[in-house]
């Protein structure tokens, strides 16, 4: 697929403007639930990762995590894409929602390794929060059965 609207969205992931890399997240959500090659979600992966971790503007942080969230429950996802980096992002977050989405994805990873990560959440201060702590070890759990 490595296609002109695959690396047209990858470079808007780099815009100055928080709207243009919102909508490229989103553009690359859409593209990644068609039949995308292996190779190419992990890019597009690994690009929304790179961009989250250095990302201020909260619209934009937040289009990019949604985005995650939802790439990482596609089946074929687990195959070789790299989830670790939201292990650190999650202790920069202040949004309570952004939070969610990133739980919610290390829960859907499905990788016992991201257990200790998220069970100090089961204690937030914020219930949606902790909602998803619980969520996502019961994906955990329910992996490991």
């Amino acid at each position: 697929m490595s296609g002109p609207d695959l690396e047209s969205f990858l470079g808007a992931l780099e815009a100055p403007e928080a709207r243009q890399r919102a909508d490229a997240a989103s553009s690359l959500g859409d593209l990644s639930r068609g039949d995308m090659p292996g190779e190419d979600f992990e890019r597009v992966v690994a690009a929304l990762l790179a961009r989250a971790a250095r990302e201020s503007e909260p619209e934009a942080l937040e289009a990019i995590l949604y985005t995650v969230g939802e790439l990482v429950d596609r089946p074929s996802s687990g195959a070789g894409a790299n989830w670790d980096p939201l292990v650190p992002l999650l202790g920069t977050l202040n949004d309570p929602e952004c939070k969610g989405y990133v739980l919610t994805a290390l829960g859907l990873a499905r990788h016992e390794r991201y257990r200790t990560a998220i069970e100090p959440y089961l204690t937030d201060g914020h219930s949606g929060v902790r909602e998803a702590a619980r969520g996502a070890l019961a994906e955990l759990d329910h992996a490991s059965k």
